[in-house]
């Protein structure tokens, strides 16, 4: 039949009936507790060796134990530490199926120098091991110069937003040479992240695109080991980035957290410098796959925000008295050659395709068609260019012009644009009017 002992003692070997009182007796313990038992620690100080077996061992708050001398190993298959209590190993082991750390209390493995080195899952020589670890708030694990193997760890000091951090209150991590902990290679959990970075490509002002990361344990086949993760979003400072920290605990494998990013282009211009970080309780791919909190990863996130192709035209070589270029109110455009004698030859004006976009912007092509009403005027050369980037021209020839009747004579250049960038976009603009335009006076001047 299953007893429960009461240690009484204060320093003294497990083995010693004299320590324990058997409370289901309610007398003086005959024997010492064995697997199956149950033993419950007191407020005190107490310091047991030996080593020994139960099948649940309570240290109510105010209660100090420390295991320890010889290499000792305990098997305890339930540990609860209560509040405000602690119990540490003094070169002794211990392992055990589950293990509950309370609310202001310590598990403290700094001195436990002896090691484990077979036993159920083991895949490094531990000083203690156990299929579950849970760490309340305020709970606090101390590990030192020797490892602790644990299957699931949940840490409810892990916190929330962007203050999440599952290793928090977990002492002496990751300090160099100290222990560490560790999971069983036999159904660990790995951290799958869906992208390594996430890039919004080129958007025009306005825009607004999304993307959706993931991680979670890509195990998936629900016999894996638990493990927790999420997002934090402090690498992220520009108003352009929404998203919102993310986290996720899964037991059994495949569960996961997806984080959804969105970007609202607002100004043109470059993002880099940006990143959401991924934090998981156990290794993302390339890791070990053997050790918790060897996970932290910032993933970066760029996008180009452009603005539009603006269609243009400009000339060169109109140098006559009171010739100019104008802007129309429609936004179309109008050169003026001013007045001409007839039969005066018209040389050496240039005309041109503009992408009048400054500053990053979109790449622009098209068609022209050139129509005179009388005939009079022309200019030959292209009637199509392609791919302009920003303040970038193309020729499209040179004007010609019959000048031998008198009155105003007219050209108009309709050109039909269209808009493209890197990205894969690409769309049409208006359509944009370019007038050429000069009066042939009847008389000499």
């Amino acid at each position: 039949m299953a007893d429960v002992f009461r240690w009484v003692g204060q320093s003294g070997s497990w083995s010693t009936t004299t320590n324990w009182f058997d409370v289901t007796t309610n007398a003086a313990a005959t024997m010492a507790p064995s697997l199956g038992d149950t033993v419950y620690f007191l407020p005190g100080t107490y310091e047991v060796d030996g080593g020994g077996k139960a099948a649940a061992a309570i240290v109510q708050t105010g209660a100090h134990v420390t295991f320890g001398s010889n290499h000792a190993a305990y098997v305890l298959d339930d540990v609860s530490l209560n509040g405000s209590s602690s119990l540490a190993m003094h070169g002794a082991m211990l392992t055990g199926s589950y293990m509950s750390i309370g609310t202001n209390a310590t598990y403290d493995i700094r001195s436990g120098s002896a090691t484990l080195t077979t036993g159920p899952h083991l895949i490094a020589p531990v000083n203690t091991y156990f299929e579950g670890l849970f760490i309340d708030s305020g709970g606090s694990l101390l590990l030192g110069g020797t490892n602790m193997g644990v299957g699931d760890l949940e840490n409810a000091n892990d916190g929330m937003g962007n203050a999440y951090d599952p290793a928090r209150d977990i002492g002496g991590y990751p300090a160099q040479g100290t222990g560490s902990l560790f999971q069983p290679t036999s159904g660990s959990p790995i951290a799958h992240l869906s992208a390594t970075s996430v890039d919004f490509g080129t958007l025009h002002v306005g825009d607004t695109k999304s993307f959706k990361l993931t991680v979670g344990d890509n195990q998936g086949d629900g016999s894996g080991y638990g493990m927790q993760g999420g997002f934090t979003t402090n690498g992220i400072s520009d108003s352009q980035i929404s998203a919102t920290p993310a986290t996720f605990t899964a037991y059994g494998g495949g569960g996961s957290v997806t984080e959804n990013i969105s970007f609202t282009a607002q100004r043109i211009g470059s993002v880099t410098g940006q990143s959401i970080n991924v934090t998981t309780q156990f290794g993302l791919p390339n890791a070990t796959a053997t050790d918790f909190f060897d996970n932290m990863k910032s993933v970066p996130i760029t996008a180009n925000v452009v603005d539009y192709a603006v269609p243009a035209f400009t000339a060169t070589g109109y140098t006559q008295p009171w010739s100019f270029i104008s802007t129309l109110p429609s936004g179309d455009q109008m050169l003026f050659l001013g007045e001409l004698n007839r039969n005066d030859p018209v040389n050496g004006v240039s005309i041109d395709a503009l992408n009048a976009v400054t500053g990053p912007g979109d790449k622009l092509s098209g068609s022209i068609f050139d129509w005179s009403p009388d005939g009079s005027m022309h200019v030959g050369g292209t009637d199509a260019f392609n791919n302009l980037g920003s303040g970038q021209a193309a020729g499209l020839g040179t004007l010609s012009e019959d000048t031998s009747q008198p009155g105003w004579h007219w050209d108009i250049l309709l050109m039909s644009p269209t808009d493209s960038n890197d990205s894969g976009y690409s769309g049409s603009l208006a359509p944009h009017l370019f007038y050429i335009v000069d009066y042939v006076s009847p008389t000499p001047f």
